[in-house]
């Protein structure tokens, strides 16, 4: 099983509205289309200075993958999510 960590940045220290259904988003693409992988998912607040020195400014919700902000600004489609993840897994 391929595992991946997800991490989901938003402008607060839990996950707002959107943070969750950005989550709830890579959930259902990952139960559909991959069922091998297994997604650990962590919350970064993105206005914090530790989060704007390593990755830059954001706009929320934004989704990190291997250090690397691959959508940021609305809660992305599941087709999105799908080319997304379809690049990590290869």
């Amino acid at each position: 099983m391929k595992e991946l960590t997800i991490i989901i940045g938003g402008g607060l220290d839990t996950y707002c509205i959107n943070c969750s259904k950005t989550r709830d988003v890579v959930k259902k693409v990952v139960e559909k289309k991959f069922p091998d992988v297994h997604i650990d998912f962590d919350h970064i607040n993105i206005s914090r200075p530790e989060s704007i020195s390593k990755y830059g400014p954001m706009l929320p919700p934004c989704i990190i993958i291997q250090d690397t902000i691959v959508h940021e600004g609305s809660i992305p489609t599941e087709s999105i999510v799908e080319k997304i993840l379809e690049h990590f897994l290869k």
